[in-house]
């Protein structure tokens, strides 16, 4: 376990120093379209990592709010547990545990040169895809690896290749998993304010894993949705089934590629 030093000048726990900072520009994107948290809100976090939203959730321990935050894999928990010890979050409840549609043990692949990767759909770091994602995701990589942008097409997918073999390089962690109406059940949530799901391709499972009664509790939800198999349509679907009246999504251009989106749900 590693610290290092944020854009916002915090120092925080992590298992890499250089992915953080990157992670961390990630978070502002959540809070659009009606994305907004409250003192007193209850809040859960699904794929907290080290806890980069959460943080910014409670505002480095200055908001109160509750929350109830979900990393399956052990260096990552490690990291979030120690930042919440860090920063005073004694209204913060960490979990070891996966989410997905019910309870039983999940096969993860943890990429330590990219944790916020780790998931339990691999990537596949031969495919044209995410080959062409790094491409254009290459300038929120730290300077000694943007170069390779500069390079003509040839020796680009070249670096390329060489550099996917490194950074997804991974190993398995055996996790337990439980559903999202486990969790609201095992910790007696009786209003959830706003559920924010990072899950890397597992968001449909665990959006799957509410049960009827449990919807009418989650009043907002912010998701990374991977565009496979036409899941955006199906969470938005999904969504509107459960009762949210408002549902936006949005694509950062660097993630076209990668199929990624984010949804913004409200009731």
């Amino acid at each position: 376990m590693l610290q290092t030093m944020l854009p916002n000048e915090q120092r925080v726990y992590c298992v890499n120093p250089l992915e953080a900072p990157i992670i961390f520009g990630q978070i502002a994107p959540y809070f659009k379209h009606g994305i907004e948290i409250e003192e007193g809100d209850t809040i859960v976090d699904v794929g907290a990592n080290i806890g980069l939203f959460t943080l910014t959730a409670c505002d480095w321990g200055k908001r109160a709010v509750k929350i109830l935050a979900f990393e399956p894999i052990p260096d990552l928990f490690k990291c979030l547990t120690a930042n919440a010890k860090k920063y005073k979050l004694d209204s913060l409840v960490t979990s070891p545990y996966a989410l997905s549609r019910e309870r039983g043990a999940i096969e993860f692949t943890h990429y330590r040169l990219l944790t916020s990767m780790s998931t339990a759909y691999p990537y596949d770091s031969n495919a044209a895809s995410v080959r062409l994602g790094f491409r254009d995701i290459l300038p929120q990589f730290p300077p000694f690896l943007r170069w390779i942008q500069r390079l003509p097409p040839k020796p680009q997918e070249i670096a390329l290749r060489i550099l996917l073999k490194v950074l997804l390089r991974g190993r398995r962690v055996s996790c337990q998993a439980l559903s999202l109406s486990d969790a609201i059940r095992d910790h007696e949530l009786t209003r959830i304010d706003l559920v924010k799901i990072d899950a890397e391709m597992a968001e449909l499972d665990i959006l799957q894993g509410v049960t009827a009664d449990d919807w009418g509790k989650i009043k907002k939800i912010v998701v990374e949705v991977h565009d496979v198999e036409g899941r955006l349509n199906k969470v938005r679907s999904l969504l509107q089934a459960a009762g949210f009246r408002r549902i936006d999504d949005e694509q950062d251009p660097h993630m076209r590629e990668f199929r990624v989106h984010t949804v913004y749900a409200t009731k």
